[in-house]
């Protein structure tokens, strides 16, 4: 065989640096002509059939390959917001699922920027599968979400999936589990909203963020709430309503609309309540060191429960359909336990994680709430 022989290097990218970065632009510059038409399918299509050209020229996991995944998914994410708005059930999911397909393929699995615009993804899936009442999928999806919570550096990210989580236990009536998943939301929340107060000074323009997430926040106290009030601690689940109702005062004003929801709803629970039980809630206020176990249990039933409801967060944010529930909770740092475990002993463990709602508004820095505390 005459002559020399072809380095790799020379025939599987055949283009210099400043070629390969046309090319993408002229990529991203087309679909967005095709975008301004309304011609979003295509535009998908196209971007699809060039990933793939660069997937066999650059490589999967190449830069070049990734900027094109990654708007891929960013314009199918926007699709599916789009088309569950206009109360479409088949499109998102279509849209979803194939981005993530994309992003399984050429996404890398410790780039923390990569792994976030799957988290995103598997939110919105799973927060649309709820809607359409796939809860084990919807499930499956955000315990996926919330299992790359330790490889992305993004506060707000890792409480919205939290937060997602927590409304599909929720409707599968597994309130502990979901309560847990409150409590680790609201201090990631409260972490997030104490560093972008204390940022504003320098930065006023902080300001707009920090009511968004604040909201965000107070729609996961209520929701706490709503589950504690499921598993009957009524005095607990008042202290949340309250403390949801002022955070939405703070950040919104008391005239806000979503202020004044939250305070009916607040004081639509306390008069449900006994009347021992709401004097006791008014006088205390909302310390939740005082609070045991076995302490808010009621007669009421179900029939009477106060709260409306779970509320949702800016939460449109894959799953394996055949996944068992059960077994993904290790994805969320639970430990499987063998055997049933009692009624005292799963409020005594929920209570561990349970965040303190007190008067000295300390919200970074509050203290864990411990078993040994309940009981004094």
């Amino acid at each position: 065989m005459s002559g020399a022989e072809l380095l790799p290097s020379e025939y599987v990218n055949a283009y210099s640096t400043q070629q390969s970065r046309h090319f993408i632009s002229g990529v991203l510059k087309k679909m967005e002509k095709m975008e301004s038409r309304n011609k979003f399918a295509e535009a998908l299509d196209y971007c699809e059939t060039q990933i793939l050209y660069c997937t066999d020229v650059y490589g999967e996991h190449s830069p070049h390959t990734w900027k094109l995944c990654e708007r891929f998914a960013a314009t199918s994410n926007a699709l599916a917001v789009a088309a569950v708005q206009q109360g479409s059930t088949d499109q998102p999911t279509q849209l979803l699922r194939r981005a993530l397909a994309l992003l399984r393929r050429c996404g890398g699995r410790t780039r923390s920027d990569q792994l976030l615009v799957s988290v995103v993804t598997l939110n919105n899936l799973g927060t649309h599968y709820r809607r359409i009442g796939k809860l084990k999928a919807s499930y499956s999806c955000l315990v996926k979400a919330v299992g790359f919570n330790h490889s992305i550096e993004d506060l707000a990210q890792c409480a919205d999936s939290h937060v997602n989580l927590c409304s599909t236990l929720s409707v599968m009536k597994r309130h502990s589990q979901a309560a847990e998943q409150a409590s680790m939301a609201i201090r990631l929340l409260r972490k997030e909203t104490g560093e972008l107060e204390e940022s504003m000074g320098a930065d006023p323009g902080l300001q707009a963020q920090w009511q968004q997430r604040s909201g965000v926040m107070a729609v996961a106290i209520y929701n706490h709430g709503v589950e504690l009030e499921a598993l009957t601690l009524d005095q607990a689940a008042l202290s949340a309503y309250k403390e949801a109702t002022r955070v939405c005062n703070k950040c919104f004003g008391p005239d806000h609309p979503t202020s004044v929801a939250m305070a009916e709803s607040y004081h639509s629970a306390l008069q449900s309540m006994t009347p021992q039980l709401s004097e006791t809630v008014m006088t205390v206020g909302a310390n939740l060191s005082s609070y045991s176990p076995s302490e808010g249990r009621s007669s009421r039933g179900s029939s009477a429960k106060a709260s409306p409801g779970m509320l949702e967060a800016e939460e449109f944010v894959f799953n394996d359909d055949d996944m068992s529930c059960d077994s993904d909770m290790s994805a969320v740092g639970k430990a499987n336990k063998s055997g049933v475990q009692g009624e005292q002993d799963e409020l005594d463990s929920l209570l561990d994680l349970m965040p303190q709602y007190d008067d000295a508004h300390n919200w970074p820095n509050s203290p864990q709430l411990t078993t040994d505390q309940t009981e004094q």
